[in-house]
C-alpha cells in the first residue's frame, strides 16, 4: 500500500504561515492607529471618541465656543462638506494662548488640521504677553504670538464692524454728547461691554479719545447679547459691541448707532481667519486656499454672512499677507492702554 499523502504536514506549514501573516497585518494596523492618534493635536473635538482624524478638522480655541466664531466654523464645515470635503469642528482646551501654542507646536505637515483664529484670539494672546509678562501665562502668550506669526494663512473668512450704540429713546444723539457725559460722570460705569480683551482694548481707546484721566469704570457682561439686553433695559447708557450682536435691534429702530470717533472716520473691525500648521507644501496651501475661495459659492456665502450682520472679506490677496503681524502690533498698544485706564464693575 502506498504511503498516505503528507496533508497534515502541509496544513501545519500553512497554519504557521497564516499566523505569521496575521501578526504582520496586525502590526501594520496598530502602527496606522498610533500614527492617526499622533496626528491629532489635542483631544476635545466631537470626533475624539472614534480615535480617527476626519479628512479635515477645523480647530477653535476653547474661549471661542458658544459664540459667533464657533457658529461661523460650523457654517464653514457645512459648506466644505457640501462641496465634497468632509469637515468637523474640534475644540482645543485651555486659554487662547494655550490652544494656539499647543496646536502650532504639535501639528506639522498636516493639511487635514486647520486652526480658526479671530481678533479676540490675537487680543487674548497679547493680553497674556503684556499684562502677565512674568507669569507662566505670559510666557505662553509670547510663544503663541511668535508661532502665530509664522503660521501660513489660508483665508480671511469675515469681518465685523465695532458698534457704539445707545437706546433710540436716549437723550444722547451724537458721539460728542456721549463723550461729554463720560467726562462729566467719570466715576460711574456708563458703558457696557462683553467680557472680551478685544472690546476692553477698544474701550480704552475710546476713553483716551474722550480725554479721560485715570481709570474708567464699565459694566461687564458674559456676552455682547447680554450687554445689548441690558442697554435696552436702561441699565447702561451705551454699549460697545460687534455690529453683528445688535444689527437686528438697530434695523428695527430700537437702538441708535453712533459714529466711532476716529481720525480715519472708520470703526475698528474684527475678523475671523483660518491658518494652517507649518510645513505644508505650496501645492497643499494652494489647494486649501482654493477650497476656501469657493465656500458655499460666492453669493450663498455672502448671504450667510450678511444675514448674521457680518462683513464678507476677500479670502485671498493682500488680506492674507501680514494681517496677524499687524494686529499683534495694534493689540499691544490697546492692551497696554487698557491695563492703565479701564476697570470693570
Amino acid at each position: 500500500m502506498p504511503p498516505a499523502p503528507p496533508y497534515p504536514s502541509t496544513v501545519r506549514q500553512e497554519s504557521q504561515l497564516d499566523r505569521t501573516l496575521w501578526v504582520i497585518v496586525l502590526a501594520v494596523a496598530v502602527a496606522v492607529v498610533v500614527f492617526s492618534f499622533a496626528r491629532q493635536p489635542l483631544l476635545g473635538g466631537e470626533s475624539e471618541a472614534s480615535g480617527f482624524s476626519p479628512p479635515l478638522t477645523l480647530w477653535i480655541a476653547g474661549p471661542q465656543t458658544g459664540g459667533q466664531a464657533e457658529a461661523l466654523a460650523q457654517q464653514v464645515a457645512s459648506c466644505w462638506s457640501q462641496a465634497g470635503h468632509p469637515v468637523t469642528v474640534g475644540v482645543l482646551p485651555g486659554s487662547s494662548s494655550t490652544a494656539v501654542a499647543d496646536f502650532l507646536d504639535r501639528v506639522h505637515h498636516a493639511p487635514g488640521d486647520l486652526l480658526l483664529i479671530t481678533s479676540r484670539t490675537v487680543s487674548d494672546i497679547t493680553h497674556d504677553s503684556t499684562r502677565m509678562e512674568l507669569s507662566v501665562a505670559g510666557e505662553r502668550g509670547q510663544r503663541a504670538a511668535r508661532l502665530l506669526q509664522g503660521a501660513p494663512p489660508v483665508a480671511v473668512l469675515a469681518g465685523d464692524r465695532l458698534a457704539l450704540a445707545v437706546r433710540s429713546s436716549s437723550p444722547i444723539h451724537g458721539t460728542n454728547q456721549l463723550l461729554a457725559l463720560m467726562r462729566r460722570e467719570s466715576l460711574r460705569p456708563l458703558l457696557g461691554i462683553a467680557q472680551s480683551t478685544w472690546l476692553e482694548g477698544n474701550l480704552a481707546v475710546l476713553a483716551q479719545y474722550a480725554g479721560l484721566r485715570g481709570q474708567v469704570p464699565y459694566d461687564v457682561f458674559s456676552t455682547s447679547r447680554e450687554a445689548v439686553v441690558s442697554l435696552e433695559a436702561g441699565e447702561v447708557e451705551a454699549v460697545i459691541a460687534p455690529h453683528s450682536a445688535l444689527h437686528q435691534e438697530a434695523s428695527d429702530g430700537r437702538l441708535l448707532e453712533l459714529p466711532w470717533p476716529s481720525s480715519s472716520l472708520t470703526a475698528p473691525r474684527s475678523w475671523v481667519a483660518i491658518v494652517a500648521p507649518e510645513g505644508l507644501s505650496s501645492a497643499e496651501l494652494a489647494t486649501l486656499r482654493g477650497q476656501a475661495r469657493h465656500l458655499c459659492s460666492g453669493p450663498t456665502w455672502t448671504r450667510i454672512l450678511t444675514g448674521d450682520g457680518l462683513l464678507p472679506q476677500a479670502p485671498s490677496g493682500p488680506a492674507l499677507a501680514g494681517f496677524v503681524r499687524r494686529d499683534l502690533g495694534e493689540e499691544n498698544r490697546r492692551q497696554e492702554l487698557a491695563a492703565r485706564i479701564v476697570r470693570d464693575y
